[in-house]
């Protein structure tokens, strides 16, 4: 998503910059979206294309330690593995901040290839944190609490 995306003010309830510092600010209770601004390399973006060039919809779940057995499992999986060595490395980076953030060995990977929304209406978690992150097409989109109307999700 292009940094451009994101007002110049964000609510008191939110976190951005374009530095990993960010990450920890989850943690503080007034703030519930911490987002780190980033410019995806053309590296990460031309590996990522790669993989979206295929007839058929793939999706990925890994739920273990961000390490080599990963990213080996990963690599199989993916649609062209030959391109994949960008897309994996970022994965693997971000995997392992998130272990280390929240001071865990097992994360969960979900990595789709999606031409409808994946969540197509408001729902609650049962996780106490998510971490998202579009490597291609238009990014995920997050509404402040007061915009939300939670009337019709039973």
């Amino acid at each position: 998503m292009p940094l451009a995306a994101f007002p110049a003010s964000l609510p008191a309830h939110a976190a951005a910059d374009t530095d990993i510092s960010v990450l920890p600010r989850i943690f503080e209770d007034d703030c519930n979206i911490a987002i780190l601004q980033r410019h995806l390399p053309a590296d990460i973006a031309l590996s990522t294309q790669a993989q979206c060039q295929t007839q058929r919809p793939w999706q990925y779940s890994w739920l273990g330690s961000p390490d080599e057995a990963f990213m080996a499992d990963l690599r199989r999986q993916l649609p062209a593995p030959d391109a994949a060595g960008p897309l994996l490395d970022d994965m693997v980076t971000i995997a392992e901040a998130i272990a280390f953030l929240f001071d865990t060995e097992t994360v969960g990977v979900r990595l789709r290839l999606l031409n409808t929304a994946m969540c197509p209406r408001f729902h609650c978690d049962n996780l106490p944190v998510r971490m998202v992150t579009t490597y291609h097409g238009p990014g995920s989109e997050w509404l402040p609490e007061h915009a939300v109307n939670r009337a019709g999700l039973g």
